[in-house]
Parts: C-alpha cells; structure tokens; sequence
C-alpha cells in the first residue's frame, strides 16, 4: 500500500494520494516482456499526471481488448499461465489454476507426443482442470465508474476460430487496465508486478474518503486477517495468504511510514484501516520562477566574483557586493570613486528590479571603494541607521576612511600593521558618502560575516594569526597569544567605528575559522558558527564535545558582552571534514538554521525523515537545525555523485523553508519535477550554481534548480549570498560563461569579457510567480454569532513568466502548470493562519467556512507558499459578526426632549429594532437626556445590540450687578443678567434694554 504525493508536491502544504498497494496475488506466473510497452493509450486516457507515483516494472501484461473474439461481458483479458484475468462492468474477475493439475497436463501432453513418436495411435489430450475464480466487486461504486486502458503494445493480433461472428481482426492489448472513478476521487489500477504476475493500486485522490472503500471477494466463501497481519482468503485450492499492506508517504521521492491494516466486514468484504494521515491537505504547488537576472559587470579586466547581497526591506532596493582583480565597466557617472585604486578592487552596488516581469530594472548606482593593496569584501548587513555595513580584507595601508559629507570624526586605523586586516565599512544608501575602520595585529586577520546591534554597534567575525592584539587594544578582552595555525576572531565595534566594544580571539591547537554569526537583538545574544581541525577547540556545556572526523563545525552562544554560554563542536564523521558555512534564525528567533559542506557527518547530526539521510558523494551540502539552547532537531544531505563544492548563502522565509544558494560540479544534484519546475534541469557544464528550497522541517525538497552555463560558474568563498525578502528571493552569482540564463529586456544581457574571465550576476527568484487577475470578494453580509457566512468567490489568476535569453539567445520559460491551484485559510487575528481543510476550489462556500463565533479573516494560497506579495495571497477578506452603531443627536436644550438616535446595523436587511423605550423603528424621537440601548435583527433572525448616550446642554443661569453712583452724580445703574450659550442679555424692569457677545 502506498501512501504518496502526486507529481511530487510538497508535503505539508501538498496534494495527498493514497495508494493501498496490495500484495501480488496469482496467477502467480507472469509473461516476460519481450516487446517495451510503448507509452500510447486510448485517446483521452491519460493518467501521465500519477507517473511519478507509480510503480512501473520491466515486465509485460497483455490485456486484450474484446472485439467480438470473447464473451459479451468481457472488456479485457489477459491470459497467464496459472491463471486469467477478466476485466468486466461489475470488476476484475479473476482465476488462479491448481499447479498439481497444471503440472498434470503438462505430463499428459509430453506423454501423447512420445506416443505419436513410437508410432502408437493419436489419442486425445483429457485432464481435469482445477481452479478457483472471484470478483473482486467494488461495494456501492459510483454509477459513473468506467473502465479504461493504458500503454497499447506494438503490433495486433487476428482471431479466426469458431463462428464467424467471433473472428476478430487488429486486436490490440495493453498493459494496463484502470477502473476510473469508483468512489468519488478513487481509481483502481492493475499492471503487472514485478515478477510478472498481476498488482493493483487503489488510488485515493483529494477530497475522496478511503472508508468508503468495500472490496467484496465474490467466490470467497471466507476471508479473514490472521495475527501477522495478512489477508486469508479460504478458496476450493485451500487458503491463500497475502501480506499486510504497507502504507507510507513519498516527499520528493523519500518514503515515510503510514500505519495500515485490512479489516474484514461480514465473510468477504475487505476494508482498509489507516492511521494517522493529514485529511485536509491538497494539491498546492508551491512554485518558484526566476523574475528577473541581469549581469552586474560584463568587461572586467580580470576575475570579477560577487561575494554578498542584501534588500533594504522598506523599499526593496537591492545591495550588491563584488571585488574585481584590475578594472571593471558599469561604474556609474557621478559615483564615488570612479577609478580602480590598486590589483583587487571592492565594488559596491545599489539596483531597483522591475516593476513587472521583463522590465530592465535599474542601477541606481555603483563604485569601485579601496585602497593602494587588495580590498577584497565578504559581507554585507544594512544597520539601523539605515546605512550599509560591508566587512571584508585589506592589504592596502591607504585604504580610504571617510569621504562624503555625511560622517565627521576619526575611526580605528590599524593598517600600518603588517599583512592582512580586517575593514569594516559603512557606506550611504546614495553612495556618495562612507566611513570605514581597519582593524588587525602583525598576522593575517581575515573576517567573513557582519552584523548590526540594535543600538548601531557592528560585529565581526573571522580569524587571525596576530599575537599582538590585546597590546594594540588594551582593556578590549583580547589576547597576544596565538594558539595555533588560524584562530578564531570576533569583535564588537560601535556604530562611528571609533572604538572596539571588545575583542575574542581564540582556538585550539590548530586552525579555527568563524565564517557566520546571527545576532538577536532582543536578548542581545550572538551565535557565531565555523569551523576547526583542533582536537581541543575550547567547548563550554557541548551538544558534542569532538571533532569526529579530520575538521569539524562549531557552535558558539555568546552574549552581547562576548562571554560564552555554550561552545560546541558541530561533529564530522570519522576520517571526514565538514565546514560549517551559513546560518539563519527561524521567525521567533528560538532555532538556528546552518548548513555547508561535508564529506560526512556523525550520525546524530542527521534526522530520520529528513529529505536525505545518505550521503552521496565527495562533498554534500547539509542543512541543519537545532534550538538556541542546542536541542537538535533535524539535520539531512543534499547533493549529487561528484563535489558540492561550496555553499554561498542561507535564508529562511516567514514560514522557515529554507534557501539554500551554492556551486556543485555534481551532474545528479536533486532538482524538483513538474509542477515546482526548476528554471534548469541539468549542470550545462564544469561548476554550476544551485538554488533549492527546503521544508522547514527538511524533510522535503520544495524546490531545486541548476543554475548556469557551459564553461566554469563558481566561487570559492561567500557565505551572504543569499536574502530573502518579501516572497521573493536574491542571488548574487559568478559566472565564467556568457550563456547564463538571464531575462530579456534587463539592464545587462551581454557578457563582454571571455569565458575564461569571471563576472558578476544578480538573480531575482519569485516564490510564488507574479500574478495577473487574482481577486477575492465576500458575498455575504455581516452575521450574527454561530452562523454560517456567505461564499467567497474567487477570480482565476495567470503566472507571469519572462523570457529566458542564454548569451542573448531568446527561449521561452520553462512551461509551468496552472496557477489555478488554490488553498483556502482562516485567522482569527490576520496573523495566524491555518489551511480550511477541503477548501482547495476556485470559490470558498460558507458551508466550508463553516459556523463564525467571532470576526474573521480569510484568504486563499496561490501556489502554496503563504507569502503575501502583493497580486498572489494579499488579498484578505473579513467575514464579520454583525454590529449595531448609531447616530446621536442631542436635546437642544437642557430638561427637553428633542434628542434622536439612528441606528445601523452591517446584516441583512429588512431590519426589525427594538428600543429600550419600547420604540421600534430606525431612529428613536423625541428621546430626553440618557441612556438608551437597542436591539437589531435582521432578515436571517440574527440580532445585534448597542448602548447610546443622548446629551444636553447644560442649565441657564443669571446674576445681577450693580454700579454704585460717583460723587453724588445720578449716574449709578442696575442691571440683571442670564446665559445662554455664548450670548448675555441685559435687562431692566423687565425690558430688553442691551445685547452682548460674552
């Protein structure tokens, strides 16, 4: 029994097939294959979309199709040695012969032939045929099930015996023979097994129910399962057993057990009994397509080799790093620094992808950066002030330190120091401005990765040979003491470059690398990862205290002040190397995601049900995850036979799949299949680049693709080479050939150096594809609690694929499926989402939808991936519970009773009300000051009810005043007054006699 995906989509967000594969039955002897079945099948009949989910044997079945030759029920035969089988409307009829009987006439007929040799008389061959015959039946099969057959084999076949309403010419047979639709979403198929006898596949497709499946065994007087296990039947040739079915999942071609067993219903009909599966799961593709590639430079005068990328996440500009041995095009205008300082030169770039797909896209700008030496940059990370902050080495002793206007002061200028040192850079997001520092002792100080803290401090990581480092910055934690070869580097400098926060240089007695860092802000913690050849790197509270093989990774949590929480060799396997490479935090930043490269790993660093558990070849990629707190979760290969020669970059997404970027001179290297079609099946030649998708659990490869051309794509080191931002995903590549796919009409299609020279790409990969017409709208209105709502209906949505050009050579985009692969989902809040199981239509019923006891949110997945991208799952709608608000107008004076309030409810109208004053119409009259509520239903019956406050101004008041008269003068008054509002009036003896604005 088999329990697969079709087509190999990805599990958990996939299509789920079930195929209870029984095992073999007789006739227990097959026919050889002599002729290959070709692939044709009657027109219409095409089941090509499960060829990735069943199995096919070297053997050959000939079931022929009835012309007239066989009785009236019968639409095909295939005839076996120990037996028959008869396709008919009610089902398979089959017969199994006794080998006694068999084995008899067969000595009966060698017996006659000696006979006719010696001369005797011809007698006639006689024997007594035993055998037993059943129906397989399927119980309460759909009136639509039909049968159908597949793979016609050459040639055809004449009948000439009997009457001559029984001839039959040009009769064709096939290989096999499918009930279609005999539940709803079931088929059954039967070929030949692998010993050439008769198999069957019960195929359970989305939305079918396996329970509804009832097989009944007419011409079995009794059936039943026996403590192993195995299905019994009780036949006139004695009982005959078959195994218990085996049941399991295929993720990309890797099987994972499903429990599986028969039951037995009355004497004779089979039923199956599963475990635990995902009922709600379906077909969702989860595509990627390449959006949008172009060269960075296209005439360098020597190697030019892109090292890092990043995506500014507020407006989506992309940042590239590369370095170039002499001189290069493409420096924009107005840059800068337009000329190339010394033998290997920084580049620093800045570019807008298009808008649309097979738009050119722009560069914004780019600049050569570095000193009279070689500047050679690794890493890039933007900080929270928004500016870029690139790492790398320097040889050079004049490598530049401020320019621009934007950065004042001094910063650490270590460069008189012999050998190679460390920069750290900070450039402006218009270029025009940076501020760098150079930090190293009297060794080689190399550094591979960046990161930014929170309040702008930047660290770095790499490595060193100095033995001065504490002299040259006293109180910074450093040491003067090398410990052997390489040791590892990481220091923590604040955000002007000025000043080191601290230092850590340290290792064991042989070389130690850090190649990768993460930093939580939250917690301030920092993860530095790496590799080393010691056999006594200093471990604090390991996960594995060992080496394992010749190198091995390693696992550091440090806090922000640079102490060690944990220290832990990452373990080779034995006589192996392994590097670690890159690392990537999950969303909640509780899990570390790292891979790299390893000839083998110690076994408890490889995961059961991961996408692979052997490894393949010289070096293998791996990827791996464990919580901050080392508990290891999953670990798995990818790779091909030859050489993963180097991984350049890891990203996760917010559903933490993984990507992965990396060179492999491998010609089998996993690439995914029809629907997740790979931009590029096969290495065109010498290293080429790959880019894959992994689940987050990596147990299933989601995605994978070649990238490249003819001659040499490859780069020896560069571990930022990947960003993932906003569902789409961003690549810098290197490149020897001129004939990399690239998209018609981007800013740069031509290589102009030769295919000995490397250059720079950028390469950006949608996951899912633009989209055209993909809306959703809400049909119904506002309901009350416990209802169900109205239908979500649906647009049918298109990818939008580029045009691929090699070496400006225009060819169409791989062909992908549908776009019109949908999966509904449900959030309480707009944030957490879950699929609505089943709901996998172009529309969504409220009925699927089911009873709202709060306001929700909806939406629906194209192509599987929940990225929110705008035109492919942006769209939400907001299913609503419904409310009553109201409009309040006050009395217009104080104790009267004018007020009025209107209410408004979001039902279904007509509207019936019922107010706390006992009125019932829309709007509520004559109402003094206070409190009123009212209660609204609508034409469903469902009610809603809300609280108004009518107000009032306040009371009138008055007063008198009296002006006394001066001086015995007749000139003293009196007057009263009162307020309204903002008006006094004045009275005397009763009459108005003067009017004024307070």
């Amino acid at each position: 029994m088999n329990f697969e995906q079709t087509l190999m989509f990805r599990l958990p967000r996939s299509v789920w097939a079930l195929l209870l594969l029984l095992a073999a039955w007789g006739p227990a002897m097959g026919q050889r294959s002599v002729n290959k079945p070709t692939t044709a099948a009657h027109a219409g009949h095409d089941h090509d979309d499960l060829a990735g989910l069943l199995n096919m044997h070297d053997q050959e079945i000939n079931f022929l199709e009835n012309k007239g030759q066989f009785g009236p029920t019968v639409l095909y035969r295939a005839d076996f040695p120990m037996g028959q089988a008869v396709a008919t409307r009610d089902g398979m009829l089959i017969s199994t012969f006794d080998p006694l009987a068999v084995e008899a006439r067969q000595r009966e007929g060698i017996a006659i032939e000696e006979e006719q040799q010696r001369g005797l008389p011809n007698r006639p061959l006689k024997w007594q045929q035993r055998g037993h015959g059943w129906l397989m039946h399927f119980r309460n099969a759909l009136p639509t099930m039909r049968v159908e057959s597949k793979d016609a084999h050459e040639g055809t076949t004449n009948y000439f015996l009997g009457n001559k309403e029984q001839h039959a010419s040009g009769v064709q047979s096939f290989q096999e023979v499918w009930y279609k639709d005999v539940y709803k979403g079931t088929d059954v198929r039967y070929y030949p097994a692998a010993d050439g006898s008769l198999e069957y596949d019960i195929i359970c497709k989305p939305g079918s129910d396996p329970s509804d499946i009832a097989i009944e065994l007419k011409g079995i007087g009794r059936a039943y399962v026996n403590d192993k296990g195995e299905l019994v039947m009780s036949t006139s040739l004695g009982d005959m057993s078959y195994p218990a079915p085996v049941v399991y999942q295929r993720l990309n071609g890797r099987e994972t057990k499903v429990d599986a067993a028969y039951r037995v219903d009355g004497t004779n009909v089979v039923r199956f009994i599963l475990g635990a599966y995902d009922r709600t799961q379906t077909l969702v593709i989860d595509p990627i397509a390449m959006r949008w590639a172009t060269w960075v430079n296209t005439n360098s005068s020597g190697d030019n080799h892109g090292h890092a990328i990043w995506v500014d996440p507020t407006d989506g500009a992309i940042y590239v790093v590369a370095r170039v041995v002499g001189t290069t095009d493409q420096i924009t205008v107005g840059a800068f620094d337009v000329t190339a300082n010394g033998n290997l030169e920084t580049i620093v770039g800045k570019y807008l992808e298009p808008a649309t797909v097979g738009g050119s896209g722009t560069r914004v700008w780019q600049t050569y950066i570095g000193g009279g030496g070689d500047d050679n940059p690794y890493a890039m990370e933007q900080g929270p002030d928004g500016n870029l902050y690139i790492t790398g080495q320097t040889s050079s002793t004049d490598f530049p330190l401020i320019g621009g206007s934007a950065f004042t002061g001094s910063s650490i200028n270590q460069q008189a120091q012999s050998g190679i040192d460390v920069f750290v850079l900070k450039i402006t997001q218009d270029g025009l401005s940076i501020k760098a520092a150079v930090v190293g002792g009297n060794g080689a100080d190399d550094n591979f990765d960046v990161r930014t803290a929170s309040n702008g401090d930047v660290f770095v990581c790499g490595s060193t040979t100095s033995t001065n480092l504490l002299t040259l910055n006293a109180g910074s934690g450093a040491s003067n003491t090398n410990n052997g070869g390489s040791d590892v580097l990481v220091f923590r400098i604040n955000q002007d470059l000025s000043a080191l926060t601290w230092m850590r240089n340290y290792g064991g007695s042989s070389s130690d690398r850090a190649s990768i860092m993460l930093h939580n802000p939250t917690s301030g913690d920092l993860f530095v990862g790496g590799n080393t050849s010691s056999t006594n790197f200093p471990t604090v509270s390991p996960r594995q205290a060992t080496r394992g093989g010749t190198t091995a990774g390693f696992l550091q949590r440090m806090t922000g002040a640079g102490s060690t929480t944990w220290s832990s060799y990452f373990s080779s396997d034995t006589n192996d190397d392994a590097n670690l490479l890159c690392m990537e935090f999950n969303t909640t930043r509780t899990e570390l995601y790292f891979g790299g490269v390893t000839e083998g790993l110690n076994s408890a660093n490889i995961s059961a049900g991961s996408f692979d558990t052997g490894h393949n070849g010289s070096n293998d990629f791996y990827v791996a995850r464990m919580g901050i707190d080392q508990t290891f979760l999953n670990g798995t290969y990818i790779g091909g036979t030859a050489n993963e020669v180097n991984m350049m970059g890891l990203n996760t997404d917010q559903n933490n799949d993984v990507y992965v970027f990396g060179y492999t001179n491998s010609t089998n290297f996993p690439v995914s299949v029809s629907p997740n079609v790979p931009l590029q099946s096969t290495n065109q030649g010498s290293n080429d680049k790959v880019f894959l998708k992994l689940e987050s659990d990596l147990s299933a490869l989601e995605f994978s693709s070649y990238y490249g051309g003819t001659n040499d794509d490859y780069d020896p080191v560069g571990e930022r080479g990947i960003k993932f931002n906003d569902c789409r995903i961003y690549t810098i590549v290197t490149a020897q050939s001129n004939n990399v796919p690239l998209t018609q009409g981007a800013l740069n299609t031509t290589k102009s150096s030769p295919t000995t020279r490397y250059e720079p790409g950028l390469v950006v990969w949608a996951n899912p594809p633009d989209l055209l017409g993909n809306s959703i709208s809400y049909q119904g209105t506002a309901i009350c609690a416990g209802s169900v709502p109205g239908d979500i209906i649906g647009s049918v949505p298109n990818y939008t694929l580029p045009t691929i050009v090699r070496n400006n050579s225009a060819s169409t985009y791989p062909a992908f499926p549908s776009a019109a692969t949908y999966q509904w989902q449900i959030s309480p809040d707009s944030v957490n989402w879950t699929n609505i199981g089943g709901a996998t239509g172009q529309n969504l019923t409220g009925a699927e939808i089911g009873v709202i006891t709060q306001t929700t949110y909806i939406r629906r997945i194209i192509g599987g991936d929940a990225c929110l991208l705008a035109g492919a799952a942006d769209q939400v709608v907001t299913v609503r519970l419904m409310t009553v608000t109201g409009e309040v107008t006050d009395a217009s004076c104080n104790g009267g009773s004018d007020g009025s309030i209107t209410a408004d409810a979001d039902g279904l109208a007509p509207f019936t009300y019922a107010w706390s004053n006992g009125q019932s119409t829309q709007t509520a009259i004559n109402l003094s000051a206070g409190t009123y509520s009212v209660t609204v239903t609508d034409a469903n019956q469902c009610s809603a009810s809300n609280t108004f406050q009518v107000g009032e101004p306040n009371a009138v008041g008055g007063g008198a005043q009296v002006d006394n008269a001066t001086c015995s003068n007749s000139n003293g008054s009196c007057y009263c007054f009162r307020k309204r509002w903002n008006t006094r009036i004045l009275v005397w003896n009763g009459a108005r006699v003067q009017q004024a604005q307070r």
